[in-house]
């Protein structure tokens, strides 16, 4: 769950329901971050990044054949403390 305090969120920042922020957290301008995604203690986010899952992911194989749901695993973004 995202907290409103003690971290630092710049304008145009969106941070998804189900983020867990820790304490000391600097997201800058237009950051998305989406859950589950977890931002550790002292974390820095830089301008304009993107943490996302998505679950209907479009890419190619190295033969350029389109990747079914069976070639994915999604995972949760961990971002541990002060890191950027």
């Amino acid at each position: 769950m995202s907290r409103s305090f003690p971290f630092n969120r710049g304008p145009g920042a969106y941070i998804g329901p189900g983020v867990w922020i820790g304490d000391n957290v600097k997201l800058q301008n237009y950051e998305l971050v989406y859950e589950p995604a977890v931002l550790e203690d002292g974390v820095f986010v830089g301008p304009a990044a993107v943490r996302t899952n998505d679950h209907f992911p479009r890419s190619v194989d190295p033969q350029g054949k389109l990747k079914r749901g069976d070639d994915w695993r999604a995972l949760t973004v961990i971002v541990s403390r002060g890191r950027h």
